[in-house]
Formats: C-alpha cells, structure tokens, sequence
C-alpha cells in the first residue's frame, strides 16, 4: 500500500507499481511536483468559504506530453484520500455554460 503521508505522488505511485511491466519511468519532477501540491493546498484553503474542499493538479509539457506533476487531491487534508481527482469521472456541468451562453448570445436568443 502507497502512504499518503510519505508518498509524494501517491496515485501514480499506485498506478506505475500495479501495471504489468517490470520497469517503469517517470518524468514527474519532484521540485514541481511539491509546488503543485502546495499551491493546491492553499488555493483550496483559500476558497473553503465558498464550499470548496477538493482539487487535483495535473502539469504536462505540452511539447513532449510528458506529465511532470501529478496531484490526485489534496492529501492528508482530504476526506477521501484514495479518490484521484485527476482521474475521476465527473458531469461536465458547469464547464460548458460559458460556450452555451456565448451560442446563445451570437443568436439573439
């Protein structure tokens, strides 16, 4: 089992030990990977007051695709901590309102 409190990416740890290959690589950089994780941590705190209370980091190199952090959730704070945030299936929502309200707007309606 990958320990949330000793792992510094813990999901990807999960996932890269329980894959089929033998050897694996990662291009996660750990200096970025504890920034990411830190900036999650505050902006969360910062809008706690609003009902927020999870989030996930995901850093690639869009030149390479190369992922180079990788945060799951907020970590020891979380209240549920094996939830991978980056990973987790969830409804669009909100997300499309903006382009909905913009089609709308271009039509007159």
């Amino acid at each position: 089992m990958i320990r949330q409190r000793t792992a510094l990416a813990p999901h990807v740890a999960h996932t890269l030990l329980n894959s089929a290959n033998s050897s694996v690589r990662s291009t996660l950089d750990g200096d970025l990977q504890r920034f990411a994780a830190a900036a999650l941590g505050r902006h969360i705190g910062a809008v706690k007051s609003q009902n927020v209370t999870e989030g996930a980091v995901l850093v690639a190199e869009n030149r390479t695709g190369e992922i180079l952090a990788y945060v799951g959730n907020i970590g020891d704070e979380s209240s549920a901590w094996y939830v991978n945030g980056v990973k987790a299936k969830r409804q669009a929502g909100s997300t499309l309102k903006p382009f909905l309200y913009a089609s709308l707007s271009k039509d007159g309606s």
